[in-house]
């Protein structure tokens, strides 16, 4: 069976994205491990819940779980959720082999259920409590396991954003939309792909000087990584991951990409951290290995 039957109106550059992903984390799409899903218009590489498993299981130290577990509001966790209502949280505890004590993670449902009106046959609907338990043991995989897990997420925990904006009708111009505060941050794949894209429709005749974009990747940056101990060092390890090349060796498009990312200073933030975290590790990976 090929790829493309999996994803058949899947761009090539999706199904390379894939192949790399898969290459790298030893998931395989054809057991669902790992899969695309359609996010603003275009295909983000996302693991499923078993891909979590799997990765979680190779390093031999996976000793199982405890739970899930669900409380209402009164906060009185149980082993089954018999409700006819959602839960108000789910709680998972994973267990290493190394450690001595479970590492828990707990997921609300405030934080985790698509806005707006939900479809009748929505699984969050259908079934609540199995779709909260599930983001619950993404953030408890990742928790136990950073080093293999580190910036991979599944479909439920990104669903709010997967959700088509309501259409209105504009009457009149409006100013630019800020950024929702509640938007989520792209996984660190998914950031490098959506920030080259931007770069890729830039238009050299459009943009400002260079020497004035310089100036605001630069302003950027240090709005992106105020708080950071070492700033240039991490600024030069994120570029450096987004572009596969320096900032000194950056295209106008390319800044302008970075500049138009940064613009939603609370996400870009959040995304800038994850994104450090996973070249980091990739690359102690990478010389770990060789």
């Amino acid at each position: 069976m090929s790829i493309n039957t999996l994803f058949p109106d899947a761009k090539d550059d999706d199904l390379t994205l894939l192949g790399e992903i898969a290459e790298r984390t030893g998931l395989d799409p054809f057991a669902r491990q790992l899969t695309l899903i359609k996010r603003d218009g275009r295909y983000v590489p996302i693991v499923t819940v078993d891909g979590l498993r799997v990765l979680a299981e190779r390093t031999g130290r996976y000793a199982g779980q405890l739970g899930p577990f669900w409380c209402g509001q009164d906060g009185v966790w149980v082993e089954v959720w018999l409700q006819s209502g959602p839960p108000a949280a789910a709680k998972v505890g994973v267990l290493r082999s190394d450690f001595q004590q479970p590492l828990w993670a707990v997921a609300r449902w405030e934080s985790y259920v698509p806005r707006g009106d939900l479809k009748p046959f929505s699984p969050w609907v259908r079934m609540p409590d199995l779709m909260l338990a599930k983001c619950a043991e993404a953030l408890a995989l990742r928790r136990a396991f950073p080093q293999q897990v580190s910036g991979l997420y599944i479909a439920e925990e990104l669903e709010e954003e997967a959700r088509p904006a309501p259409e209105v009708a504009v009457v009149q111009p409006q100013p630019a939309q800020q950024p929702q505060a509640s938007a989520r941050p792209l996984p660190p794949t998914a950031l490098k792909r959506m920030i080259q894209a931007k770069a890729a429709r830039n238009t050299a005749s459009q943009l400002p000087d260079t020497e004035e974009l310089e100036a605001a990747v630069a302003a950027t940056l240090d709005r992106v990584l105020d708080g950071d101990a070492h700033p240039d060092r991490s600024a030069a390890v994120l570029v450096n991951w987004l572009f596969d090349k320096p900032a000194a060796e950056l295209a106008p498009a390319e800044l302008q990409a970075l500049v138009d990312w940064g613009r939603d200073a609370s996400v870009a933030k959040k995304e800038a951290w994850a994104a450090i975290r996973y070249a980091t590790q990739a690359q102690i990976t990478k010389e770990t290995e060789q």
